[in-house]
């Protein structure tokens, strides 16, 4: 895998055998592992193996724990983020689409917790564990488009998320990047227009632009996301899960997560267990 810096984004090149044009690797993932939105010259596949985070794909921010499963497009900017004290352990698998004879490929990004998904990604990681028996490269292409046409279902049912991207969308990525890192801390919009290069004024026009919300409302959702992950997969107190998402108090947390769902952090825990 080479790795080249291209606008703003990451790029890395994966060094795909042209006869055999799959592989997975074993990741773990935290803040200090990698800083900034990446695309790969290939498809994607993901599943988490252990602890929880938030997924930043393009401008849209998705909540991911263990057994989460993921398919990414070439050319997609993205990052998955987990803390340093709680890292999270995954097995990307990278592919060529056009040498697997795949019927069909979801157009953007799918996130999804569905088991029979993640039963397919467990199987495809054993098929490639054996790529000399005489049956695997057979298997792994059933594999690649039970997956890619099951992806494409996920899409179908998630309309919402198939936006194309904002022209302008990397000149506001190094904020994303930033928040990605950062969401604990306290950030200010001058901040984040500074890491772009604009005035804070041009900054926020084209934040809304790119995104769609002002670049208060982005991080407001970001530490909203990261909150109901910690909600629903761990026992933590409340007021650790404030601190742990970016709020400076319980009551700026329990208030914007009130506007943002219409119950209180308790019942949501409650809710969704």
């Amino acid at each position: 895998m080479q790795k080249v810096r291209s606008n703003s984004y990451i790029y890395f090149q994966e060094n795909l055998n042209e006869d055999f044009p799959v592989y997975y690797v074993l990741w773990t993932q935290k803040h200090t592992s990698l800083n900034d939105l990446h695309y790969h010259n290939c498809a994607e596949i993901g599943i988490c193996l252990k602890g929880n985070g938030v997924f930043f794909i393009r401008d849209k921010v998705y909540p991911f724990h263990k057994n989460t499963v993921s398919f990414i497009n070439e050319g997609q900017p993205h990052i998955a983020q987990s803390p340093d004290s709680n890292p999270s352990e995954w097995i990307f698998i990278f592919f060529q689409p056009e040498y697997w004879n795949l019927p069909e490929l979801p157009k953007t990004h799918v996130l999804t917790n569905h088991k029979e998904y993640v039963t397919c990604v467990n199987m495809l990681v054993s098929e490639l564990n054996r790529p000399d028996e005489p049956l695997a490269r057979k298997s792994i292409e059933h594999l690649l488009s039970l997956l890619t046409i099951g992806f494409c279902r996920c899409q179908e049912s998630n309309k919402g998320d198939q936006e194309l991207l904002s022209q302008d969308f990397h000149l506001i990525s190094p904020a994303i990047s930033y928040i990605s890192l950062h969401y604990t801390d306290e950030i200010t919009v001058n901040k984040m227009a500074e890491l772009c290069g604009f005035s804070t004024g041009h900054f926020s026009k084209l934040f809304r632009q790119s995104t769609g919300m002002t670049p208060k409302s982005y991080l407001d959702t970001v530490r909203i996301t990261v909150s109901e992950n910690y909600l629903t997969t761990t026992e933590l107190p409340i007021l650790e899960i404030a601190g742990l998402s970016g709020f400076g108090t319980l009551s700026s947390f329990n208030r914007l997560f009130q506007q943002c769902h219409h119950q209180s952090p308790r019942e949501f825990r409650k809710q969704h267990r």
